[in-house]
């Protein structure tokens, strides 16, 4: 070793000690913290390797998502003074089956062994994480069974989705819908923050029109019975006295899917019209989900349920709302061009 470096080795020891004494204090303190804080990362890396990082993310999504909720306001606008939700709007939150009911005075003749079924949204889960609508909400079905012996039993029960058909459109967990799309402010970035969720997941937000069953009006056709709206694809249940047996999402043997114009699948009605001569069944759409272009759908239902026409009629300009009921006649089939 040379002197030159020898010198220089001795002189840097001789700066270090003589001003060791005032930094010393300060170098145990900073190496006392670099230590905690190599635990802390290390505790952390411990508990990342153990749940899995994926589980983590997801998590802290979540919570990310929940402060935006919080930071847009959602639960002061759900709770804002009038609210349609109050009193005998409130959801219906415990099923009942075949409850019997008290009769006043006699019931026709020519309803007894009938069924009187009403659809319509009902939440599961109260508040929501977004913006509520009255059109949000999960389908329920109330059913009032008329007997012979002149007595009458009550039950309700939601359209339990199956497992391959089970969408994001409740409101229980994380979610974005109807009520959100008018509203602004954050909303929009809760809807990247769901969109990162899917993407840790591994899936794919299922297509609009197969969000959930249909909860404005049951359609009785062709020995089918199905729970319908204007945005989603009609869903086939079957009914007994004790509940509601989920079939699956219902296309007509393939006329609603698969289509070359606009999005891949259509949309039905809440309210198509049924010839009483033919027993055939019209109905018409105006599909609004991703992809959706200024056209309003118009088809026809044999009365054994056959498909016979599905074909698309362009329209001025993209649908202010939805062509929510139609008109029927001999020659014609009418529907408005205008808001709901």
């Amino acid at each position: 070793m040379s002197i030159y470096c020898i010198v220089t080795v001795l002189s840097a020891g001789l700066i270090i000690c003589s001003v060791g004494q005032y930094t010393s204090y300060y170098f145990g303190k900073m190496a006392s913290y670099l230590v905690k804080l190599s635990v802390l990362v290390g505790l952390v890396g411990i508990i990342i390797y153990s749940v899995g990082h994926t589980k983590i993310l997801l998590a802290s999504v979540d919570k990310v998502f929940w402060l935006v909720t919080y930071l847009d306001g959602v639960e002061e606008y759900n709770y804002r003074q009038p609210n349609y939700i109050d009193g005998n709007w409130r959801p219906v939150v415990e099923t009942l089956n075949n409850v019997e009911v008290r009769v006043e005075g006699k019931i026709p003749n020519d309803l007894l062994d009938g069924m009187y079924v009403r659809n319509g949204p009902n939440m599961r889960c109260w508040p929501p994480t977004n913006n509520h609508h009255a059109f949000n909400g999960e389908a329920m079905l109330h059913m009032v069974a008329l007997s012979s012996n002149n007595s009458v039993s009550y039950t309700n029960s939601w359209v339990e989705q199956k497992h391959q058909d089970a969408g994001f459109g409740g409101e229980c967990g994380p979610t974005f819908s109807f009520g959100d799309i008018n509203g602004g402010g954050l909303a929009f970035l809760r809807l990247l923050l769901l969109g990162m969720k899917l993407k840790l997941l591994g899936t794919q937000r299922p297509p609009q029109e197969r969000l959930q069953a249909g909860s404005t009006s049951v359609v009785h056709h062709a020995n089918k019975l199905l729970a319908s709206t204007e945005a989603f694809l009609p869903y086939e249940v079957k009914l007994s006295y004790d509940g509601v047996d989920p079939v699956g999402f219902y296309d007509f043997k393939g006329m609603l899917i698969n289509r070359k114009v606009g999005p891949t699948d259509g949309t039905f009605t809440a309210h198509p019209k049924i010839d009483p001569e033919t027993g055939d069944m019209y109905f018409f759409a105006a599909n609004g989900g991703p992809g959706s272009l200024p056209l309003v759908a118009f088809g026809s239902v044999f009365a054994n349920g056959t498909a016979d026409r599905y074909f698309h009629i362009p329209t001025p300009y993209p649908s202010a709302a939805f062509y929510h009921d139609m008109l029927l006649t001999e020659n014609y089939a009418i529907f408005v061009d205008s808001s709901l």
